[in-house]
């Protein structure tokens, strides 16, 4: 056998094997593609290695490290970020994947926690200080309706 042939035999062992050492020694989980398997969870911390045990916080995080192969599963959560996937490409044979994780709803919600303290206004108003501007708000899921003086409308641009 030349040394071509040993060269070759060689590499593919390092393609095959060498994920599988990676995952056996970071105790991570192989995908079936050949790829990691990262998860991520409202209650995780993007200092944690994105393992089930120990989720990352943000979907993010997970694009920042994932390679093609890999895999993201997201616990079951609301999410508030905005995500920037530039640069990340997977294969035909190696694809990138997210998905929620199997049987736990996942929610990717555009707008922004209000972290304020509200206090009551005059009956069943409430007040808060914000530091930049809102368009909308939403009380458990419900869009609430903009308090206006005098009344308001969208039509004639007076909101």
């Amino acid at each position: 056998m030349t040394f071509k042939y040993v060269y070759a035999i060689l590499a593919v062992i390092v393609l095959i094997v060498g994920p599988l050492l990676f995952c056996f020694f970071t105790h991570r989980e192989v995908t079936e593609l050949g790829g990691v398997a990262y998860y991520v969870a409202p209650w995780g911390d993007d200092e944690n290695p994105g393992t089930f045990e120990k989720p990352f916080r943000t979907i993010q995080k997970a694009v920042n490290v994932m390679k093609p192969g890999d895999t993201c599963y997201i616990r079951g959560g609301r999410y508030h970020e905005e995500v920037v996937i530039n640069g990340l490409i997977g294969t035909e044979e190696h694809p990138i994947t997210f998905m929620a994780y199997p049987g736990e709803k996942v929610i990717l919600d555009g707008t922004e926690p209000i972290n304020g303290s509200w206090e009551k206004y005059n009956g069943s108003i409430y007040k808060t200080k914000l530091t930049k501007d809102i368009w909308q708000l939403f009380v458990n899921g419900e869009m609430m309706i903009s308090a206006r003086w005098p009344n308001a409308f969208w039509h004639d641009g007076s909101i």
